[in-house]
């Protein structure tokens, strides 16, 4: 199934009126992978988004909903743990084992939290 990234990319090369092979020559890669990321495949490498910014001069704005979809594409995630109190690591392995049982109402709830605490 394609990802949120890989569906915004699509839209974004369509609207540019390009085939796979013109973005892929843009990007340095094959089409194949390009195809890959598109379809949600293969993972999006780290500095694409940078690559797409450049080639196409994105704003900011539209680089940074790359980013946040790239995000929202991710099947995994690690979390460096390194640093973090022994309450704090606790919290991420309850978390871990808890989130496929989150409602999607609880899960607006903690990021809310979450983001708040980010300010």
């Amino acid at each position: 199934m394609i990802s949120p990234f890989g569906k915004e990319l699509r839209i974004m090369r369509i609207r540019k009126n390009e085939v796979l092979k013109d973005m892929a020559d843009k990007l340095g890669c094959s089409s194949s992978y390009l195809s890959a990321i598109e379809l949600g495949i293969r993972k999006v490498p780290t500095g694409f988004v940078e690559k797409l910014a450049s080639a196409y001069s994105l704003s900011d704005s539209e680089k940074e909903k790359l980013l946040e979809l790239r995000e929202l594409s991710e099947k995994e995630v690690s979390i460096n743990l390194q640093g973090a109190s022994d309450a704090q690591k606790n919290l991420a392995l309850v978390f871990n084992r808890t989130l496929s049982d989150l409602t999607e109402e609880d899960a607006k709830k903690i990021e809310t939290i979450l983001k708040e605490r980010r300010r």
